[in-house]
């Protein structure tokens, strides 16, 4: 499932940079710049079987941007393209401080192309509306007045709808107290407790601790936005 996407990644990365909140790629849709709190480049890598350090060797290598990379998106004619791919070089100034300046690295993830149809991305587009109404350090746990959801399937927009934060907190919670009952969560979170260092991390603790890394599941029935759980 794909909502276990971050939950299985604690896996693989570093709980500092889990529990740090990350920088967003961004989206050029209807004339605004505006930041995602998805990364869909993601798929990509993934459909192909490859990470983007295979691909690149200037990457970001900060604790706030685990992916490695920022990307910026933009929406036209119906379609999702990636425009632009950047990673950071890291180097001391004259005084031996550490300074970075972004590289531009679209041509070692997308060789001779100044845009790609991203059809390896089937899902949401999540965007923040209106002002940060909470922060949290971990991920993209923290919350917005509300969300515009765009519906892509293999690159392409199906269709758009607003939550507002209280109507997709409903979601959530109405969601996560179904999945928490399943063997599927409750195999992955008895992993944790194995794999974990610390004494103090029993299975309450991850029921709470996830919830705030969990993503609702969406689904389009009859060509509307089916919100599942949402009255």
């Amino acid at each position: 499932m794909k909502r276990l996407f971050l939950i299985i990644s604690l896996f693989f990365i570093s709980f500092n940079c889990f529990a740090t909140a990350q920088v967003p790629d961004y989206i050029i849709w209807e004339e605004d710049t505006l930041p995602m709190l998805t990364n869909p480049l993601e798929s990509y890598f993934e459909a192909h079987n490859i990470k983007f350090s295979d691909l690149s060797s200037v990457r970001n290598s900060s604790t706030a941007c685990c992916r490695g990379y920022e990307a910026i998106f933009e929406i036209k004619e119906g379609n999702l393209y990636v425009v632009n791919v950047f990673g950071k070089k890291y180097y001391k100034d004259k005084n031996g401080n550490s300074q970075f300046k972004p590289i531009n690295v679209m041509d070692s993830i997308f060789p001779n192309q100044k845009e790609y149809l991203l059809k390896e991305y089937t899902g949401f587009l999540r965007i923040p509306v209106g002002e940060r109404t909470s922060f949290v350090q971990m991920g993209y746990a923290y919350d917005y007045e509300g969300y515009a959801f765009i519906e892509i399937e293999k690159g392409k927009v199906i269709q758009s709808q607003m939550l507002t934060n209280e109507e997709y907190n409903l979601l959530k919670e109405a969601q996560y107290k179904e999945y928490i009952q399943t063997d599927e969560f409750k195999d992955t979170v008895n992993k944790l407790i194995e794999e974990s260092e610390s004494k103090d991390t029993n299975f309450d603790f991850y029921v709470e601790f996830l919830y705030m890394f969990f993503e609702p599941s969406l689904s389009s029935q009859n060509g509307k936005l089916d919100f599942g759980g949402l009255k």
